[in-house]
């Protein structure tokens, strides 16, 4: 299946799919997941998950792993809402962190992973994970991914309906995210780039800090063949 999903992509250009989805479905009236989860086992998500991310490597198109630090549990619909999952972080080491260990550990100038809109108070008792550092600290450090950050769409409700989407673009980048994911309005993207520039100027974005996760999306499109701006 893989393996036609990034045929038929890349026969139309398509060279990023932001799957597998590797959350674990804990939560069976999860409105946000539902069927788009493998398993209620971690070790079943883990081996789909990563048999669909090989056929799409194998069609030149890059996969993207979803949606750390899981989101299994939760009762709300982040679209909508923003979710809280009150779960320990026995919950997120055995059952939520297995299969994005089992998946980024393979195979990273390919990967990316995608942080959500979830509030789990384990890591961050008031910040979604999308604008949280210590969200992207756990990424980074606990599980050991090197590779693309990118932020679920920040139009979605759980986000535009209390933080405002400039000032949680800033958030985001501020924690530690490479890319912000803006997917339908095109005020909404030049409002969170003005409000980007903004704060470059008056210092509470680092141009250096900003500049290597640059470089690390330069990196994803040079594996898969693709030129970079100016060169």
């Amino acid at each position: 299946v893989g393996g036609v999903i990034g045929r038929e992509l890349a026969a139309v250009g398509c060279n990023w799919n932001l799957a597998p989805v590797v959350d674990v479905l804990t939560n069976p009236s999860n409105p946000g997941i539902g069927d788009r989860s493998f398993s209620s086992d971690p070790r079943g998500v883990s081996a789909y998950a990563a048999a669909l991310a090989r056929g799409l490597l194998d069609s030149g198109v890059a996969v993207c792993v979803k949606h750390f630090p899981g989101k299994g549990e939760a009762a709300l619909d982040a679209h909508y809402d923003l979710p809280v999952i009150a779960v320990d972080r026995e919950h997120l080491e055995t059952i939520e962190w297995p299969p994005f260990r089992a998946l980024l550990a393979e195979e990273q100038p390919l990967k990316a992973a995608m942080v959500s809109h979830v509030v789990i108070p384990a890591l961050d008792p008031e910040l979604p994970a999308t604008l949280s550092p210590a969200a992207y600290g756990a990424l980074r450090g606990e599980i050991g991914f090197a590779g693309v950050v990118v932020t679920d769409d920040m139009e979605m409700g759980a986000i535009v309906k209390n933080y405002g989407l400039p000032e949680a673009s800033v958030m985001a980048l501020a924690a530690g995210a490479d890319l912000v994911l803006i997917c339908h309005t095109y005020e909404q993207m030049t409002g969170a780039r003005d409000a980007v520039l903004a704060a470059l100027a008056d210092g509470r974005l680092e141009r250096d800090a900003l500049q290597r996760r640059v470089v690390r999306t330069w990196l994803l499109k040079l594996s898969l063949g693709l030129p970079l701006p100016g060169l």
